[in-house]
Formats: C-alpha cells, structure tokens, sequence
C-alpha cells in the first residue's frame, strides 16, 4: 500500500507531466517515446530524415568486399586506376541505388557475381593468345553501363599494350571475345608499338 504522502507525489508529479505535455504541444515539441528515451518531435523528425538520407556507398562497398573477397572494389572509375587483374569499379551513384533498392541490388551484383568469374579465366586467355595480362578492371559507370580496360604485354615486346572498351550486359557471351585480343592482334599490336610506341586502343 502507498502512503498519502506517496500518492500525493504521484498526483503532482502525473499534473506536471501533463502540464508539459501540452505546453510542448503548444510550442510544437510535443514528446515521443523512442526506444527507452523520451524525444521532441524536432529530434525525433530531424533523425528520421537524417535515416532516409542516401548514404555515401561506403556501406555497399564494404559489403561487395565481403561477399567477393577476391576482387578489388573501389569508386574511382577512371580506367587504368587499378593494380592487378581483379579490379571492379563502381559508381558511387550506382552503390547508392542498391542501398536503396534491394531489386538493384540484387541486379548488380548478379552482374559482379559474373564479371568476377571471369576475371579469374582472363590471363590464361591473354596467354593463350600470345599476351601476358599486367592490370585489368571492370567499370560500373554511372549510367549502370559496363566498361572493361586492361594493360597486357605481348610476348616478345617490352611495350605495354592499354585497352578499354564497352560491354553489352545482355550479353555476357561476347564479353571474353571483345576483351581478350586475338593472336593476330597482339602480334600486331607488338609491332606496331615497337615502331611507333605504346598507344591506346579504344574499342566500341
């Protein structure tokens, strides 16, 4: 049982709360239960949109990292930017969608999924043709478009051959193809640079 004394402490002290209750109505900073923790409205709206805000694509990027460890993620999409042959760049608008958009997500990174398999195949392809591949990288460009560069080195040359070129993303078949120079080329490739210097081929 309450004492008197108790009850009358909880009648003023439940006629104060109410009595700020409605002067925060007033004002317009009427309070809200978040978790454990009464807020304002102000606090609580100013934290609810500083929730929704699209974030940096940090979060993304780390995310990709690990659930594709043996590839290189970054957001500079400048070709030739990446050292070794597992780079993928992404758009930092790109990463924000899939933040944003579970479907993207799951979109682009079926698209990762494919580009890193067969990043894995491409210097036994390069060497097949007479190429050693040095540096190569995928490009997620702003647009969602699909770009791939490389710096191979042809055998029995010293320069360095640099290429980049678009990729069609509805056909993934082609894309080896498109990148991978044939042995022709390279041995062309080798002359050419001999005489007249490494240049770079850009290829539609």
């Amino acid at each position: 049982m309450f004492s008197i004394e108790r009850i009358i402490y909880i009648s003023i002290y439940r006629n104060y709360r109410i009595a700020r209750s409605k002067k925060g109505m007033e004002e317009g900073k009427m309070a809200v239960k978040v978790g454990n923790s009464w807020v304002t409205e102000e606090a609580y709206a100013y934290a609810k949109a500083k929730q929704a805000e699209p974030k940096e694509g940090k979060a993304m990027l780390s995310q990709l990292s690990e659930k594709f460890p043996d590839t290189n993620f970054s957001t500079n999409t400048a070709p030739f930017s990446g050292k070794g042959v597992n780079n993928i760049a992404i758009s930092p608008n790109i990463l924000k969608e899939m933040e944003q958009n579970p479907e993207k997500q799951l979109e682009y990174e079926a698209l990762i999924y494919d580009c890193a398999n067969l990043q894995k195949t491409l210097p036994g392809m390069y060497q097949k043709n007479g190429s050693k591949l040095e540096a190569f990288g995928f490009i997620i460009d702003s647009n969602g478009g699909l770009r791939a560069w490389s710096i191979s080195k042809s055998t029995g040359s010293k320069e360095k051959n640099a290429f980049q070129c678009m990729l069609p993303r509805q056909d993934k078949k082609s894309w080896a193809s498109r990148i991978v120079p044939k042995k022709k080329d390279s041995l062309q490739s080798a002359a050419r640079n001999k005489r007249y210097g490494s240049q770079l081929d850009v290829r539609a």
